[in-house]
Parts: structure tokens; sequence; C-alpha cells
């Protein structure tokens, strides 16, 4: 059987989307094949976005049964290295608190900086157990985010960022074996510290590869884009693609 090489090439695009600019107010439904993603935001103490790395919350059985619903907020302390080290109940609905507690301890962040040096931080997190009209399990994750009128767009006195530091995302199994090839596009705000941070796919391109792309991004490095001189956040669409050779 021949063997194939995956050759991964990164392009940063400096280009502002609009549509990934305007912040919802309502969840959005998370699939089992893709991160919880956060529209809309909530009062915490760091806003670092969504995890890399996670696992999916699972509907209560007894729950969905008797066709309950509800919403869990969480205070997350993290460490230096992004992993959820201490998981609190601000208030919730009991029926879901357990599941919900569950799952978050196995999401995993990327690393907050504060000059640049890894730090322990703290967050709030709101999962929310919905039903849709088939009677299927919904459920959806809110973050504390970067607020639109905080982030700027590239141009008009704006500079663009810059990568200085990457990581190669890896091929997903299922893509490999598959010899599944693409791009994935993702919404990213380059925060003033350099970092990039509500990091959610704009374009999905599946079988995995767009958690891939997810965790590499998470562990980027930018020069801030500047105004007047002055680091600020900007929303940029980040563009990776995947190619087996």
């Amino acid at each position: 059987m021949k063997t194939f090489h995956s050759f991964l090439r990164l392009q940063l695009l400096v280009l502002v989307s609009i549509a990934a600019a305007q912040q919802q107010t309502s969840s959005s439904l998370v699939r089992q094949d893709e991160p919880p993603q956060a529209p809309s935001s909530v009062a915490g103490d760091v806003a670092v976005g969504a995890p890399y790395d996670w696992k999916h919350p699972e509907y209560p059985k007894e729950a969905l049964r008797k066709k309950l619903q509800g919403s869990v907020l969480l205070r997350l302390s993290l460490d230096e290295k992004g992993r959820v080290i201490d998981v609190s109940v601000i208030n919730g609905d009991q029926d879901f608190i357990e599941a919900a507690i569950r799952s978050v301890r196995k999401w995993k962040y990327s690393p907050y900086f504060v000059n640049d040096v890894s730090t322990k931080v703290a967050t709030l997190v709101t999962i929310d157990f919905r039903i849709d009209k088939y009677g299927k399990p919904d459920i959806s994750a809110r973050y504390k985010e970067w607020l639109p009128q905080n982030v700027f767009r590239v141009g008009g006195g704006v500079s663009a960022p810059r990568a200085i530091r990457t990581q190669d995302p890896q091929y997903s199994e299922e893509a490999r074996q598959d010899k599944y090839q693409g791009t994935c596009v993702l919404g990213v705000v380059v925060g003033p510290d350099g970092r990039p941070h509500n990091v959610r796919v704009v374009r999905p391109l599946g079988k995995g590869l767009d958690e891939k792309a997810i965790e590499a991004v998470q562990k980027w490095q930018f020069e801030p884009a500047r105004k007047n001189g002055q680091p600020v956040a900007v929303l940029i669409n980040v563009e990776v693609q995947f190619r087996l050779y």
C-alpha cells in the first residue's frame, strides 16, 4: 500500500470577516464533531474563549426522558498550561450540574499569558441544555469573550497583526485514512497581548480537521495590531489548509 505523507500549509489571511465580527445574542447548536462555540458573552474573570480540547456534554438520560431543560453557570480555574484544576457552581438546574461538571473537567485551553508569562486564571462558562423540536438534545456553551466595541478591524489606521510563532496542526486519523483534503477558515480575535482569543470555525472542513486547526492556532503568538502606536484587539481570518502528498 502506498504511504502518503502529509504536508500542512498554513496561510494567515489578514482579512476581516464582517459576519464573524458580529456577536450574536443566542446560543448555537453544539454538534458532536465540533467544539462548543461562544456566540454570546457572560460576565467572568478572564476572556479565554473556547477550549481547544473538550469533552462534549452528555444530556442526562432521565432529564431527556422527562423533557427537562436548563442551564448551569460554572467558574473554571485553569492552571498555567490551560488545564481545568477546579470547578465551582455559581448557579444552575440541579438536573444538569453533574453532567456539566463532568464535561468541563476534561476541557483544555491554551495558556493565558500576562507579560509573556503563562499564569493561572479563572473564567465563567454557561452550559445550556435544550431539546429541539425533534426531541433531540441541543447543547451549547457560552464563554466570556472580547466584546465587539473592544475589537477593531484592520485598516483605517489599524495595522495588521503578524504571526511570530506558529504550530502546524496534526492530521486527524479519519481524514488521513480517507485521504481527505481541504481548507478550514477560523475567525480569530488577536488581543493586545498577541494571543488568539474567541477562536471559532467560520468555514468548517469536517472529519476532525476543524478541531485540529483550532488546537494549533490556539497556541500561536502574534505581534499585535496597533492603533496610534498602541496594541489593540483585531478580528482576522486564519485559513488552515490540509493537503496530502
